[in-house]
């Protein structure tokens, strides 16, 4: 379906390369990414007052609220965790 409200295009980029005056579809547009593939990034996880941080590689782009697989460079597990704006990725468990 073609996008019919401008609004809902703020702050989203093309998923891919357009011709001008192509019509958009909501399909066509994506998060910006904010992590990228082969990026350091903090593995976040959270519980109670306590945060726990560790090195990690993301192994694919994610724009905000994305999910990302990511490895784990202590134990070399891939996690999947959620990308946030500060480019960290946040894991639950």
């Amino acid at each position: 379906a073609v996008l019919s409200d401008p609004q809902s295009a703020i702050g989203r980029v093309a998923r891919r390369a357009m011709s001008a005056g192509t019509l958009l579809s909501a399909a066509d547009l994506v998060a910006p990414r904010i992590i990228r593939r082969g990026d350091s990034v903090a593995l976040v996880s959270r519980r109670g007052g306590v945060e726990v941080r560790v090195a990690g590689k993301a192994l694919a782009d994610a724009g905000e609220a994305e999910r990302v697989p990511v490895e784990n460079l202590s134990s070399r597990r891939v996690v999947q965790g959620i990308a946030t704006v500060a480019g960290d990725v946040l894991v639950s468990r």
